[in-house]
């Protein structure tokens, strides 16, 4: 399993991204999956799958973490 952890900064709320992309994947998926991706260096599969709920996340505070198996 490898755990991630999406952190935020001063400029970016990251629950509010996660969130804000996961409403975006219904009109444009792959844009909302490019953008995760990059941004938080993810491979595509695991944004993709993160932001379609397939993969359970949690946060604390500022931060998301969620569990793969290996990509």
């Amino acid at each position: 399993m490898t755990e991630y952890r999406l952190h935020s900064t001063g400029l970016v709320h990251t629950p509010g991204i996660i969130a804000w992309a996961m409403a975006g994947m219904l009109s444009n998926s792959d844009r909302m999956v490019e953008i995760i991706s990059k941004g938080y260096n993810l491979p595509d599969k695991v944004a993709r799958d993160l932001l379609s709920s397939k993969i359970p996340y949690r946060v604390e505070g500022e931060t998301v973490f969620f569990e793969v198996e290996e990509v």
